[in-house]
């Protein structure tokens, strides 16, 4: 299983605990309470700053229970954990990034009702969107 995949598997088992989105029971009112909660969710990325009450508090991706919980998982739930340079930091910043991802893709998914695949390899990026990247970190 790829690095993508483990985080993306990981992200469905923990998003809809630590977003409040299965606890109906019914499945028409499960589905409609997901589309309008999700929506809230994904506005300028509130679901960055929810806690587990779903009040808008100082949370940030690195210490929100959501995204560090997708981090954790995937991780420690899998190899992952072995692959990794946890002393790295640029290594932690993708964990960081992969894991909002990951929690963003499948509130998404939630959202349009339908599962997607992403890719993010090198070898899916238009020569545009290559060359920013590259430009990118010549400059940094």
């Amino acid at each position: 299983m790829t690095v993508w995949a483990t985080f993306k598997m990981k992200a469905h088992y923990k998003v809809p605990t630590h977003y409040n989105l299965d606890h109906l029971s019914d499945a028409n009112a499960k589905v409609t309470h997901r589309l309008q909660h999700v929506l809230q969710l994904v506005e300028n990325h509130a679901y960055l700053f929810v806690d587990e009450m779903n009040s808008v508090r100082s949370l940030t991706p690195i210490n929100h229970l959501g995204v560090s919980s997708v981090i954790v998982a995937a991780l420690w739930e899998s190899s992952l954990h072995e692959e990794i340079d946890l002393d790295d930091v640029n290594a932690l910043d993708n964990l960081f990034l992969l894991g909002g991802a990951a929690t963003h893709l499948v509130l998404m998914e939630y959202l349009s009702r339908r599962r997607k695949t992403v890719d993010f390899s090198v070898s899916s990026l238009s020569g545009a969107e290559y060359h920013h990247i590259q430009q990118h970190n010549l400059a940094v």
